[in-house]
């Protein structure tokens, strides 16, 4: 039930006015204004939170929130095991995005969607317009079906690069 209090006071954004549905980049700072961490930061719910990080960071990111818990009523949990990042990047992104999923269909920026391909339900969203780097729609599908995931969005057109 805190959970929106309890981010609001450790992170670098204005967390409280993230609306449901609402995606954005976010930081937990040192004291001395250092980035600890760096993170997608998605509402689900008035009180329901998802930190997206790269990989191998999350569970350092968890255990950093619950040093700076102190009572409140809320639950961090490390759901890396239930979740495949992917991320569609390039020049030809919107094409590519309308391509597979329709006009209008994946997020904006600054929010998520849950989007469908190969039969497999995947979290879709997007940094804020002007964060460093070219804009991307970043991905997390079920491990078990990240594969079928990538063939099917290869076979679209896509370009692996990377991991």
């Amino acid at each position: 039930a805190e959970a929106a209090a309890f981010l609001h006071r450790l992170l670098a954004n204005h967390v409280r006015a993230l609306p449901a549905g609402g995606a954005n980049q976010s930081l937990l700072l040192s004291a001395q204004g250092r980035v600890l961490f760096a993170f997608a930061l998605l509402r689900s719910g008035p009180e329901r939170f998802e930190l997206r990080t790269p990989p191998g960071s999350a569970a350092d990111l968890a255990r950093a929130l619950e040093d700076y818990r102190f009572g409140e009523a809320l639950a961090i949990r490390d759901e890396t095991a239930g979740t495949a990042p992917l991320a569609l990047a390039g020049p030809g992104l919107e094409t590519f995005a309308t391509s597979v999923w329709g006009a209008g269909t994946a997020p904006g920026p600054e929010s998520y969607a849950t989007l469908r391909l190969a039969g497999t339900a995947l979290c879709a969203w997007r940094a804020a317009a002007g964060t460093p780097g070219p804009p991307a729609l970043w991905l997390a599908a079920d491990p078990g079906s990240v594969a079928e995931l990538w063939r099917a969005l290869v076979a679209a057109g896509a370009v692996p690069v990377g991991l």
